[in-house]
């Protein structure tokens, strides 16, 4: 039950994230620009650095919530194209559920050895 609510955390932060450190950095940028339109701020040094580390703080969460969301949208790919059969090193292109058509079957050709053949029937 954790995937469901880390994956819903992680949609939720990541747009959060990328507003939050655009308006850090335009804070940051007011108040090394122009403090004079930020009123009661009293020293200008600190704030700017708490605003432009703020910044920092929410960019670290974009970026660990868009690491998150990758690697579990390539977990996921991975668990659809898994095959659920036990020779799976010998039919690795059959989807899920597909192995009940295989048909192993054994033709003999006039003076050649038996050869064996894979025969995938769907009706």
């Amino acid at each position: 039950m954790l995937h469901g609510k880390a994956n819903c955390l992680a949609n939720f932060c990541a747009p959060y994230s990328a507003v939050g450190a655009l308006f850090m950095f335009w804070v940051g940028m007011m108040i090394s620009k122009q403090p004079f339109f930020v009123l009661g701020l009293e020293d200008l040094d600190q704030s700017q650095s708490n605003a432009f580390g703020a910044m920092w703080v929410f960019l670290i969460t974009l970026a660990t919530s868009i690491i998150y969301l990758v690697y579990e949208s390539a977990i996921e790919n991975r668990r659809h194209y898994q095959s659920d059969f036990s020779d799976e090193e010998d039919h690795p292109m059959l989807p899920r559920g597909m192995s009940d058509y295989i048909v192993q079957t054994e033709v003999e050709l006039s003076d050649m050895t038996t050869l064996h053949l894979d025969v995938r029937e769907i009706s």
